[in-house]
């Protein structure tokens, strides 16, 4: 068996033997791995050694209580409430943002 094999449409090229899976040629390991990271105390540990919000509320138990009580993950209804949220820009301010950010990048000019 040849230890490389050609990668799918992007041509890149894949080692026999690695772990991941390919969820196009095994699309039942692939939701067996996705099922096993939505178990609640697996979910939880993800959590937990991470540090991110996650919202399989089944798994809340599981996350230490820390975590489970930072607001900055996991903020109130009330915070929620005064949150702002930012919508994509429209064609014409993204080209004045990205011009902005070009001048900012350059650096200071002399």
């Amino acid at each position: 068996m040849d230890e490389q094999q050609e990668g799918h449409e992007h041509g890149e090229r894949t080692r026999r033997g690695d772990r991941g899976v390919d969820a196009e040629e095994q699309p039942q390991a692939a939701e067996q791995f996705i099922n096993f990271l939505l178990r609640p105390q697996v979910a939880a540990k993800l959590v937990n050694l991470n540090y991110y919000r996650l919202a399989n509320e089944a798994a809340t138990p599981y996350i230490a209580a820390g975590l489970r009580d930072d607001p900055m993950l996991y903020p109130s209804i009330e915070e929620l409430r005064k949150a702002e949220i930012l919508l994509p820009l429209s064609a014409e301010a993204s080209k004045v943002y990205d011009e902005i950010w070009q001048e900012f990048i350059a650096g200071p000019v002399e």
